[in-house]
């Protein structure tokens, strides 16, 4: 299983990386700040954040539970490169490790987290939506399915949990709310996704080459 996972992970890095994202590596920890804004969404999965002992720096308090926090703070800090970079179109993505406490037992899983952002909300959201489609399609799925959050995730934003046709959670997406926005400094809209790749790893299905029988075998004299 881990071999396939590591094929999943190929699979989908490529399918990105085609899509016109950018693969990056942010730290494994969160400090808290990010605690506070998010531990809602490690609520949900009836989770408790995993504190480090002595950590060298308050930043790096608690192990992630999700990667995309990782990821508005390095919009943030693409943004300033504007006059260098002359865009203020984003596109990253990161795959990585994350894990919580549920019932005192460390729960660790690999994730997918896509984050996007450009100066058009609408169209953010467009393209967001679009790149997902474009990797359930990829996978074999026809397509994924977005179940609105109740109301409580309104602080976090414009929020919808991804669901398969059969209802099984494969994780959710957001376009980031006004107040999210000003705790990471990011003046432009924000899309984020994050998807668990053990459970999307039930319905990949690897692309397999066949070769036709000839109809006049070899034959070694």
């Amino acid at each position: 299983k881990e071999n396939d996972l590591w094929k999943l992970e190929d699979f989908i890095r490529n399918i990105l990386l085609t899509a016109g994202l950018n693969e990056v590596m942010t730290y494994s920890f969160i400090d808290d700040n990010d605690k506070q804004i998010f531990e809602l969404l490690v609520n949900y999965n009836k989770g408790k954040l995993i504190e480090i002992l002595n950590p060298v720096s308050s930043i790096f308090k608690y192990y992630r539970p999700l990667i995309f926090i990782n990821l508005l703070k390095a919009v943030n800090k693409n943004l300033n490169y504007y006059n260098w970079l002359r865009t203020k179109e984003i596109l990253l993505f990161e795959i990585g490790n994350i894990g919580y406490l549920q019932k005192d037992k460390i729960i660790e899983a690999t994730n997918l987290s896509i984050c996007l952002t450009r100066e058009n909300s609408k169209d953010l959201l467009y393209l967001g939506k679009g790149i997902l489609n474009y990797l359930a399609d990829s996978l074999g799925l026809k397509k994924f399915h977005y179940k609105p959050a109740t109301h409580e995730f309104n602080k976090i934003g414009l929020f919808s949990f991804i669901h398969t046709e059969e209802e099984k959670n494969l994780g959710f997406w957001f376009l980031a709310s006004d107040e999210i926005l000003k705790k990471y400094d990011i003046n432009q809209p924000v899309f984020v996704a994050e998807l668990n790749l053990e459970k999307l790893l039930n319905y990949y299905q690897e692309e397999k080459m066949y070769t036709e029988i000839p109809i006049y075998p070899a034959i070694i004299r």
